[in-house]
């Protein structure tokens, strides 16, 4: 008999942290779901979901809210998928009827003046004033909301702020980019001399919420969600989010002379996004900025007189590689070398993905992040990878690049041609299997 969709959401939710409203929404999508007659895992075939749209769209629902929730059943069957429970070519077919988006995404986000901030910042200090200093903080320093919960006086030292990953307290809203080093500015500098706490949590946690202090001493990321709508309203100003917030300051930093390459790695970006969101702002914006002269008194990730190699375009080496001494150039990593050449000997063995994901994590390889759990779509990644042949991808062609090869040019070929195979398989069984009838 067919798993219920119910025990396989409970699987989902035990087998990684959730937030409690992650695991709302998934909840009452899936009984919203099960009405319309999907309730088992067998259910979730094709000719169901499409239909399960369909009678949504009757009903007025909008076309996100649809999507919305095709992505919490899609998220299930992936669970499910990624330990081979799940019949093949299931997943794929119902990925086929995924309503598309009609306009393309806003690629571009509003960024606010100093005037226009100063605003939101003073009705911070005067209708809720616990959340005045989060958002000073997160305008001049530029970090994700997850981030900014998890800042510690100890993480400003020598004129920067370090972002540090944090694991102990949770993957959800840590550093998803990496550690990185962001220059303090004057007016940040001195609210941390006279208004931030000297040790522990920037924002530790309300009083009122002891018992969970013992596992969150600090402010959660919904907690300054909610405060910051709350302003929104109390205020009547238009949408303002913490994205918002951070776009702002990297645009300041733009209009104040920084390259888009120091902007990319003070925000965790790739040069190619940071690119595309600020090296064309538009007109209207405020020009009054910080002067470049002290962004270079700031300390930066790099040297800042020595240019770095970029053979790898945009973004950090992939696991295999490293930046030299000085963060100039690109090295081979022995380790994380040994450990690419490692994933395709054994898929060369297995011929299986998902075979080699759980030898990795039976001999307890740590993956790329340092995390002992390995995904999937992160083995087939480096299966793909062409940088492990010396190799970079511009413009669609291979062009050689500085770095060492670490795979030999005839295993990465088999090793395509076996990813090949597998997938047109897949295609094929998805394809050909038949749809089941609806007794009605």
């Amino acid at each position: 008999m067919s798993m219920l969709l119910a025990k396989a959401f409970e699987r989902w939710r035990r087998a990684e942290p959730r937030r409690p409203a992650t695991v709302r929404r998934y909840r009452n999508a899936l009984g919203r779901l099960a009405r319309l007659g999907i309730v088992r895992v067998a259910d979730a075939t094709r000719d169901r979901v499409e239909r399960a749209q369909s009678d949504l769209l009757e009903r007025g629902w909008s076309e996100s809210s649809v999507r919305s929730e095709m992505i919490c059943l899609r998220s299930i069957l992936r669970f499910l998928d990624d330990r081979e429970e799940l019949a093949d070519g299931q997943l794929a077919a119902v990925r086929k009827v995924a309503l598309k988006r009609k306009t393309a995404r806003r690629r571009r986000t509003r960024f606010l003046t100093h005037d226009e901030f100063e605003a939101l910042a003073q009705g911070a200090a005067r209708l809720l004033p616990r959340l005045e200093l989060p958002l000073r903080v997160a305008v001049l320093a530029g970090p994700r909301v997850g981030e900014l919960a998890r800042i510690r006086a100890e993480d400003v030292r020598d004129g920067a702020l370090s972002i540090v990953t944090r694991p102990e307290w949770g993957e959800l809203g840590s550093c998803k980019t990496g550690e990185r080093v962001i220059p303090v500015c004057r007016e940040l500098q001195e609210l941390v001399d006279k208004r931030l706490p000297k040790t522990g949590w920037w924002f530790p946690a309300m009083k009122c919420y002891r018992r969970d202090q013992l596992t969150r001493p600090f402010v959660s990321r919904s907690t300054l969600e909610r405060a910051l709508r709350k302003l929104r309203r109390a205020l009547g100003v238009e949408e303002i989010t913490w994205t918002i917030l951070r776009h702002t300051r990297a645009s300041w930093w733009v209009q104040g002379g920084a390259s888009i390459y120091k902007v990319a790695d003070w925000c965790g970006h790739n040069v190619a996004t940071a690119e595309l969101y600020y090296a064309s702002l538009t007109d209207g914006y405020d020009p009054e900025c910080e002067k470049s002269s002290e962004l270079e008194r700031a300390r930066p990730i790099v040297a800042p007189t020595v240019a770095k190699p970029r053979p790898f375009l945009y973004g950090p080496p992939p696991i295999g590689y490293q930046h030299g001494p000085n963060g100039v150039g690109v090295e081979v990593n022995v380790e994380g070398a040994l450990t690419v050449r490692l994933v395709f000997s054994l898929y060369l063995k297995c011929g299986s993905v998902m075979k080699v994901v759980r030898d990795l994590m039976a001999r307890k390889i740590p993956s790329p992040t340092g995390r002992a759990r390995w995904h999937h779509e992160t083995v087939r990644a480096i299966l793909r990878n062409r940088a492990y042949l010396g190799l970079v991808v511009l413009d669609g062609e291979d062009r050689p690049g500085v770095h060492q090869a670490i795979v030999d040019r005839a295993i990465f070929d088999r090793v395509q041609k076996g990813l090949a195979e597998n997938d047109t398989r897949r295609s094929v069984a998805a394809d050909a299997k038949p749809a089941r009838r609806v007794a009605t």
